[in-house]
Parts: structure tokens; sequence; C-alpha cells
């Protein structure tokens, strides 16, 4: 169990300091990411490691069709 938490504190901590500004210090494991969390980490890391290419919207669309399409883009 040692090792997930630490674990779950390098990714929290990485995600963080690519400023996923939903998650807080009040998150300590990643089993309590919500969706709309890991859309904006999933956004902002694609983004980064694609060096500015892939550009998809971080925030979570409230209807099922746009939240569809987005996943499947981030897929």
């Amino acid at each position: 169990m040692e090792s997930q938490n630490e674990g779950d504190d390098i990714l929290l901590s990485a995600l963080r300091q690519i400023e996923c500004k939903s998650i807080g210090d009040d998150i300590t494991t990643i089993g309590q990411l919500t969706p709309e969390m890991i859309v904006e980490a999933v956004a902002k890391s694609l983004f980064l490691i694609s060096e500015g290419e892939i550009k998809i919207n971080s925030t979570l669309p409230p209807n099922v069709a746009s939240r569809h399409r987005i996943c499947t883009t981030m897929a």
C-alpha cells in the first residue's frame, strides 16, 4: 500500500506542476479524481507532450454527445 500512496503523490504532484487547477491540495489519491479533473489532466498532458500541437478543451462539456466527442478525440 505504501508504494500506491507514493505513486499517487508523484502523479498528483506532476499534474499540479502542469497547472491542473482543479486538482487542489485536498486531493490526496488518484481515486479522488472526478471525470472533470481527469479530462483536464489528459488535455493538458496531451498539449505538453505534443509541444502545443494537440489542443483540446480542458473542461468537460455538459451534454453527453459533446462528452463522447471530447473523449474520443483524447483517445
